[in-house]
């Protein structure tokens, strides 16, 4: 299917990679969704108003000021016939386990221990695709950036999981 015209939008759902920064935090941060805008023109708008720093495919999910938003933009763009994408980049901070640090990450686990992928990385973006579709909105998926933890200039054993070992 060819999208034609102008009135097309991206809704970027991410973390701090890919959100927008005031310039409070300083004129050197920026997620990569802050200049997407500007490589089109007029005839695309990009919305990463949702995206923020810390979350993971779950919290995102979860939070009342994120997915539940992004499906009401989405019911909305339906009905007016507005062509939407959905640019979705998670697993920065779904590496983490579930309650370090306060947050409500998750683990790179293929199946729960009762061997059920619920809850998990995969279904939740399987839950993305398929909310998006159902709303008439093309999920786009990017490949996650891999945390690095360096040490003495070697990179260790906690920084060598990469996403694709899963």
């Amino acid at each position: 299917t060819a999208i034609n015209g102008s009135n097309i939008q991206i809704i970027m759902c991410g973390d701090s990679i890919m959100r927008t920064y005031e310039t409070t935090y300083g004129a050197d941060r920026c997620g990569w969704g802050q200049v997407l805008q500007n490589f089109f023109n007029s005839d695309v708008v990009v919305d990463n108003t949702i995206s923020n720093g810390g979350r993971s495919s779950r919290s995102f999910y979860n939070e009342s000021v994120r997915w539940p938003i992004v499906k009401q933009k989405l019911a909305a763009n339906q009905s007016a016939g507005i062509p939407t994408f959905v640019f979705i980049q998670f697993a920065h901070n779904d590496e983490m386990e579930a309650g370090s640090g306060g947050h409500d990450y998750l683990t790179f686990a293929r199946n729960n221990q009762n061997g059920t992928v619920a809850g998990t990385f995969y279904d939740y973006l399987e839950r993305y695709i398929i909310e998006t579709r159902a709303l008439g909105g093309i999920p786009v998926l990017f490949t996650p950036f891999a945390r690095n933890y360096v040490e003495s200039g070697a990179v260790t054993e906690k920084g060598k999981h990469n996403i694709m070992d899963i």
